[in-house]
């Protein structure tokens, strides 16, 4: 929970998720000139949140766009901030040269014609950029999950050795995590957050399971 919560408050601070899926957005489209043309797009553009600051003005990109909204603003590009209605020939023309027209003009080509079965061809090629989109957050997210559990092990003193011999050895201690994990499992579940888990860190400690430096070092006289 408390690496969760950290991960949780770092990722929503940095927008890590929407960084990562502007990289894979541009990835995709081949270069960050496009990426910007899609996210100019008014379809795309309604995702973005303004944020007004007493400093600058902040914007807050998605962390998902829809698959039918990166379809219709590929095949109807925007001129002048109104959307064109556009053959897909002409929409596919106006595309850079590179791997990406190269993949949509052959997913035009095996759709023969039927703009409904491209869309759906480009839809699905989309999504399927997006599931390795996801694969690139999730190990990013597995890496600092590393990081935060090795920060708050040594921060709290976490030491699970010592922690398995008290709950083997101390009768009411265990008893008394049983008890609290048996409630606990018939609580629903809300979003991680830092004063949580600071809260369950405080219960913890008054269950007496040996978290924190204090108990490390021997009392003075």
């Amino acid at each position: 929970f408390v690496c969760t919560a950290l991960n949780e408050t770092v990722a929503s601070l940095f927008a890590w998720r929407a960084d990562t899926l502007r990289e894979g957005i541009a990835n995709l489209l081949g270069s960050d000139a496009e990426r910007q043309k899609l996210y100019d797009h008014p379809l795309v553009a309604g995702l973005i949140r303004q944020k007004s600051r007493w400093w600058h003005r902040d914007q807050r990109y998605p962390s998902y766009i829809p698959a039918n909204v990166f379809a219709t603003a590929i095949l109807n590009p925007a001129r002048e901030g109104v959307e064109a209605v556009r053959t897909v020939e002409g929409a596919l023309a106006d595309l850079p040269d590179g791997k990406p027209k190269q993949a949509m003009e052959l997913l035009w080509e095996q759709a023969a014609g039927d703009v409904n079965r491209f869309r759906a061809s480009l839809e699905t090629w989309y999504d399927e950029a997006m599931s390795r989109v996801s694969g690139w957050y999730r190990r990013r997210v597995q890496f600092w999950l590393w990081v935060w559990a090795l920060a708050v092990t040594v921060g709290l003193h976490a030491d699970t050795i010592e922690i398995a011999k008290v709950l083997w050895t101390d009768d009411a201690t265990r008893d008394a995590v049983v008890a609290r994990a048996q409630q606990a499992a018939g609580t629903p579940l809300t979003e991680p957050n830092l004063s949580g888990v600071a809260d369950n860190v405080r219960e913890l400690e008054a269950l007496e399971i040996p978290i924190g430096w204090a108990d490390s070092f021997p009392a003075g006289n």
